[in-house]
């Protein structure tokens, strides 16, 4: 009986946070995040980022200007978020000579009370690494996870997922980083993200003994096995897809999301494919714009989807999510 009663006890609480998900926009959005690209162009060529298809656009490639990056933080001040993850949708964080500053400035917005820091740490060389730390150190840090996407943990299998040769590099990057954090007895989490060829059989532990012999503890690994089929990029053979959600009746919990990009545009959602090549369907505005207008945008866009008007964008995607 105990189980019964909990059982309906659970179905009511996900009704209410479903009816919630429609009712209360504010706290909607406490549950997303900020994604905030300080660089949109990349030091790699991964097979599975629209990145290869959007470097040949005409589009403006460029590392965030301090004129932006302002009017993008007084824009963040007034919004309801509290997370900020430094993540360029299409480009790599540590190529911004001013990626240091930029986070720094980041600590002294009142409503943000975590930041995540995201890189493919090819840059991640011994000047950047102590930077790292010194945000780390800073009495307002707000730095809580570490975030680093690699692919494989061989040279062989890093060179085919991202298009360079870069895998020793990286790995002694990742190494160092790791006995820094624990000579300094810091306890920030790291999440090594590998991402993997399908015929890769790899296992948890080979990915610590590969990057942790330090034993370094607040480490987390997650192996990312499926990929999503991007049009404008080829199907890999040797990639594992996604499959693609057939119902889409209700509008994604990531159009909540908000991306600020290196150009001073502003858009929904801040996954790899919420910007296609010479496509601007999920652009909010710029940081020209005022917030009351941002969000009327926003609610064009999902109110269009609840009249099953989709954006072609959304169309593509795999990690379609209504619910959370």
């Amino acid at each position: 009986m105990k189980r019964y009663l909990n059982a309906i006890r659970n179905r009511i609480i996900k009704c209410k946070s479903i009816f919630d998900y429609y009712t209360d926009f504010n706290e909607l959005k406490r549950c997303c995040l900020i994604e905030l690209e300080l660089c949109n162009f990349c030091n790699a060529l991964c097979i599975f980022c629209p990145w290869i298809a959007i470097k040949k656009t005409n589009k403006k490639f460029n590392k965030m200007s301090i004129e932006t990056y302002e009017k993008v933080l007084e824009k963040i001040s007034q919004q309801d978020y509290y997370t900020i993850s430094f993540t360029p949708t299409t480009g790599e964080l540590l190529i911004h000579d001013k990626w240091y500053e930029y986070i720094e400035k980041a600590f002294n917005l009142k409503n943000i009370k975590k930041i995540i820091f995201y890189s493919n740490a090819i840059l991640l060389n011994e000047k950047n690494r102590y930077k790292l730390l010194s945000l780390l150190n800073n009495k307002n840090n707000k730095i809580k996870e570490l975030h680093f996407s690699i692919g494989g943990i061989d040279k062989e299998t890093y060179k085919l997922m991202y298009g360079v040769d870069q895998f020793e590099n990286v790995k002694n990057n990742i190494e160092l980083l790791l006995e820094l954090l624990k000579k300094n007895e810091k306890k920030v989490k790291v999440l090594i993200e590998i991402r993997k060829p399908k015929q890769n059989d790899l296992k948890e532990k080979d990915i610590i003994e590969t990057f942790n012999n330090v034993g370094y503890e607040n480490l987390t690994i997650r192996i990312l096995k499926k990929f999503i089929p991007i049009k404008c990029i080829d199907i890999r053979e040797e990639l594992e897809y996604s499959e693609m959600s057939k119902k889409m009746n209700k509008p994604c919990l990531k159009l909540y999301k908000t991306r600020y990009d290196a150009n001073g545009g502003i858009w929904a959602d801040g996954c790899v494919i919420s910007e296609m090549p010479n496509s601007e369907e999920l652009k909010l505005g710029t940081v020209y714009d005022s917030l009351e207008e941002i969000e009327k945008n926003r609610d064009k866009i999902i109110e269009n989807w609840k009249n099953k008007i989709i954006p072609e964008t959304c169309k593509e995607c795999q990690i379609y999510n209504w619910y959370s």
